[in-house]
C-alpha cells in the first residue's frame, strides 16, 4: 500500500483519487476551494466519442466510457445518460462530411449512423429546425457536472482511507510532500499534483517545455424545462471543423465559417441537464492576457445557433459563465506527466478530454507509475 496526496479536486485528481483507494491505496486529496469550480462543474459533461481521431483518442474515449457505465452503476449521482448525440448538418458540403464519416472503417466503433432530418426528430422532438440529415452517435452520453465530483468522491470514502481536505492552497513542494496555506504539511509516497489550467505548481519551464496554452471556452445554460426535453445531445456542423475524428476530405470543402467560429473557434453544443436545463456552448480562444469577461458576439452566435436547432426561440437564460482548460500544443500525447519535483509528478489531460478520459487516464497513470 502506498500513500498518495493528491493536490486538485478536479475531474482528474478525482478520478486518481478512486482508483487509487480501490487499489488499496491511502490518499489524502487536497483542493483550494470549499468546492471545485474549475473545468469540471464549468464543463458540458459530455462523454464525447464521436469526434475522437482514430487510434489513442478514441481507444481512450471508449475504454474511460466503459468505467464511466460501472461507476454510474454504483452512484447514480453520477447521472449518466446513455443519450447518444445528434450533430446537424444544413448544407450539402456539411452532408457530405457527415457521410463520409459514416463511411469510415471506425464508424461501428464509434457508434456512428447517417440519419435522415426525420428521423432525427423522432430521436430527438425538440429539434424542430431545418436541417438536411444529422449524424447519429448512439455511444455518446452526459454526466452531471456539478454533482459528478461529490458522487465520485463519495465512492472513494467508501471503498478505503480516503480523506477529502478542501480549502487547501499550496505554497510549497518538496519531496513528496507539499505545504498548504495554514502550514500544514501532506506527506506521502508520492504526490501527484492535477490542478489543470491553474499552472502555478507546474514550473514555468515546465509549461513551457510541454506547451501548455490556457483555452477559454464561454457557456450559458438555461432555465430548466418542464416540456420538451432535449433527449440527446446536439451539435452543429461547425464541431466539425476542430475534431480529429472529422480530419477527412470533404472538411475541405466547408464553407467559410461564421465570423464568430473563426474568431472564437465558436461550435454549438447542447447538453441536458438531467432537471431540465440545457447547457449551450461553446468556443475554444486561447487566453490572452489581461482577457476578461465574456464576448457578446461568441454568446449571441452560440444562442442563434441553438434556436435554429429548436426552430423556435430559445429558452430563458438562466446562467452564463466562463471556463478555461489546457490544451497541449507540441504535438505530443494528450496527458501530460512530468515529475517536477523529487516525488512529486504533474498529471493533466489536456485538448478537452477531462470528462470523456479521465477515467481511463486515471487507471494508465497508476499502472505507469506501478501503483
Amino acid at each position: 500500500m502506498a500513500r498518495l496526496v493528491i493536490v486538485g479536486g478536479g475531474i482528474v485528481g478525482t478520478a486518481l483519487a478512486l482508483a487509487a483507494v480501490e487499489r488499496g491505496h491511502e490518499v489524502s486529496h487536497l483542493e483550494r476551494e470549499a468546492e471545485p469550480r474549475g473545468a469540471t462543474v464549468r464543463s458540458f459533461g459530455l462523454l464525447w466519442v464521436s469526434g475522437r481521431s482514430a487510434g489513442r483518442e478514441l481507444e481512450v474515449a471508449l475504454g474511460s466510457r466503459l468505467r464511466w457505465l460501472e461507476l454510474a452503476r454504483r452512484s447514480p449521482e453520477i447521472g449518466l445518460r446513455t443519450c447518444g448525440s445528434l450533430l446537424l448538418a444544413r448544407t450539402p458540403e456539411e452532408a457530405a462530411l457527415v457521410e463520409q464519416a459514416c463511411a469510415q472503417p471506425d464508424a461501428g466503433t464509434r457508434g456512428l449512423s447517417l440519419v435522415s432530418a426525420d428521423e432525427a426528430r423522432r430521436l430527438n422532438p425538440a429539434l424542430a429546425g431545418e436541417f438536411a440529415c444529422a449524424l447519429y452517435c448512439e455511444l455518446d452520453a452526459v454526466i452531471e457536472p456539478r454533482r459528478v465530483l461529490p458522487a465520485l468522491r463519495g465512492l472513494a470514502a467508501a471503498a478505503g482511507a480516503y480523506a477529502f481536505l478542501p480549502g487547501r492552497t499550496i505554497v510549497e513542494t518538496g519531496e513528496a510532500r507539499v505545504r498548504d496555506h495554514h502550514g500544514d504539511v501532506h506527506e506521502g509516497d508520492l504526490v501527484l499534483v492535477c490542478t489543470g489550467a491553474a499552472l502555478e505548481l507546474y514550473g514555468a519551464d515546465r509549461v513551457a517545455s510541454a506547451q501548455l496554452r490556457t483555452i477559454r471556452l464561454q457557456m450559458a445554460e438555461t432555465a430548466p424545462q418542464a416540456t420538451s426535453p432535449l433527449a440527446t445531445a446536439v451539435a452543429n456542423a461547425d464541431s466539425m471543423r476542430y475534431y480529429g475524428g472529422f480530419d477527412l476530405p470533404a472538411r475541405r470543402l466547408l464553407g467559410e465559417p461564421d465570423p464568430a467560429v473563426a474568431r472564437y473557434e465558436a461550435q454549438l453544443l447542447l447538453a441536458p441537464r438531467r432537471d431540465g436545463a440545457i447547457t449551450i456552448g461553446d468556443t475554444h480562444a486561447f487566453d490572452a492576457p489581461g482577457a476578461f469577461g465574456s464576448d457578446d458576439e461568441a454568446h449571441t452566435y452560440l444562442e442563434r445557433e441553438a434556436a435554429a436547432a429548436f426552430g423556435t426561440p430559445l429558452p430563458p437564460i438562466a446562467r452564463r459563465w466562463e471556463g478555461a482548460y489546457l490544451r497541449r500544443c507540441d504535438g505530443r500525447d494528450w496527458v501530460w506527466r512530468e515529475e517536477i519535483a523529487p516525488g512529486v509528478v504533474a498529471v493533466a489531460g489536456t485538448g478537452g478530454m477531462g470528462v470523456t478520459g479521465s477515467q481511463h487516464l486515471a487507471l494508465e497513470t497508476l499502472d505507469v507509475l506501478d501503483l
